[in-house]
């Protein structure tokens, strides 16, 4: 268990850039001649790994970062809706509303093969969802040993998914709870209402530091995945590895 938290934290760290081809929205020429790139952050991306990745972009396009306000779900919405079929529909594309205000969403996007049909994926980072518990509390030796405590976990994230099937896999006995924001869940933990909260790694690494390490990973709760910024279909932007 050690040596996949181990694993998962490092393999963090280091991340790829993908090649992108043809663009719909502005060309990299024009980003570059305006010598603006417009970002969007949701605002818990301004806490975490993805807001000072997106500044060294900016800084390798020779551009400046232009920081725009976005709710989670312009990212997947069209004219302020999300469709019901959205994850189902495979002939359902559409240019989603956030990309009217920005270049790129710099935020953390597992890549899915439904979202692959709205957007292109520009970066992408080695990752995991963790399980951020009390420091206090005693690590959990396998997933039975979290029958009957409190998980908290973003509702309408894939966090659900996977602690659900955690869930399953013992027969039950987890005490799962949907809240509305990560910052909910980090209260209840911060305020030793749960057991523990589920957070993508490097937001869990960052509330973490930000709170003097009064909290620890028990493990993942999804295997390490590519996860990626958005950029509009077909954009052209192109980063490089470091």
């Amino acid at each position: 268990m050690k040596n996949l938290r181990y694993k998962v934290i490092v393999s963090f760290i280091f991340f790829l850039f993908a090649f992108l081809s043809n663009i719909n929205g502005r060309t990299l020429e024009e980003i570059k001649k305006s010598g603006k790139l417009y970002v969007g952050f949701t605002r818990w991306d301004y806490k975490n790994i993805n807001y000072p990745l997106a500044e060294e972009f900016a800084k390798y396009l020779d551009v400046k970062m232009v920081s725009v306000t976005i709710d989670w779900d312009e990212s997947f919405s069209l004219a302020g809706k999300i469709p019901g079929d959205i994850e189902t529909n495979n002939n359902l594309r559409y240019t989603p509303d956030a990309f009217k205000k920005v270049d790129i969403i710099c935020s953390t996007f597992s890549l899915l093969e439904w979202r692959a049909r709205l957007f292109d994926f520009a970066k992408t980072l080695y990752s995991a969802e963790l399980l951020l518990i009390s420091r206090n509390s005693e690590p959990p030796k396998d997933y039975n040993s979290l029958k009957g405590k409190t998980i908290a976990y973003m509702h309408g994230t894939s966090f659900e998914g996977h602690i659900s099937e955690i869930n399953q896999k013992i027969n039950g006995g987890i005490k799962l709870r949907s809240v509305k924001t990560d910052d909910d869940s980090k209260k209840l933990l911060s305020e030793g209402n749960v057991y523990g909260i589920i957070l993508d790694a490097d937001e869990a690494l960052n509330f973490n530091a930000q709170n003097n390490n009064r909290f620890q990973i028990a493990f993942p709760v999804s295997p390490v995945t590519n996860s990626a910024w958005a950029v509009e279909k077909g954009n052209k932007l192109r980063t490089y590895p470091y």
